[in-house]
């Protein structure tokens, strides 16, 4: 995760919820963003190469590039519930929208699709999937995860 992003988060969600402070702000930011780290043991995700962020698009026929993201019901890298896997899940009738049905549709067809190769899904953010770190471990039953820390060769 680019240091820009990261860096703005914990601003980013104590100004959304000002009553967090210290170890709860810390809680919640962890919820959403995993701080870099050098400890084989509890790599972040990203840095075991074994996670992906992605979101489905439509295909654009002869263009050769993708069209437009479908709605998802958040932006990505959203760090509100809005962005949480199951949000669109249990609807209440003041809460239907034809939105919240096509966010629910995209979700569970990017869902379902990663699902069926293999990956397991961050439960707090859409877009998040990994196969074979501590996460994909954990989420799929798995007795131990494939993959630690990455590494740079040295040359």
């Amino acid at each position: 995760m680019p240091g820009g992003r990261a860096a703005c988060r914990p601003a980013e969600i104590a100004r959304r919820d000002p009553s967090l402070s210290g170890a709860a702000l810390l809680r919640e930011v962890e919820r959403y963003w995993s701080a870099p780290t050098d400890d084989a043991d509890s790599p972040a995700p990203h840095a075991t190469a074994a996670a992906v962020d992605l979101t489905l698009r439509w295909k654009e026929e002869g263009r050769g590039k993708g069209g437009q993201m479908l709605w998802m019901g958040s932006l990505f890298d959203d760090v509100t519930a809005l962005a949480h896997r199951d949000r669109f899940e249990a609807l209440d009738a003041d809460e239907f929208s034809f939105s919240a049905l096509e966010a629910q549709a995209n979700r569970r067809l990017l869902h379902w699709l990663m699902i069926e190769e293999g990956f397991a899904g961050h439960p707090d953010e859409w877009w998040h999937f990994s196969w074979g770190d501590q996460m994909w471990a954990a989420l799929s039953g798995a007795p131990a995860a494939h993959y630690g820390l990455a590494t740079v060769p040295q040359e």
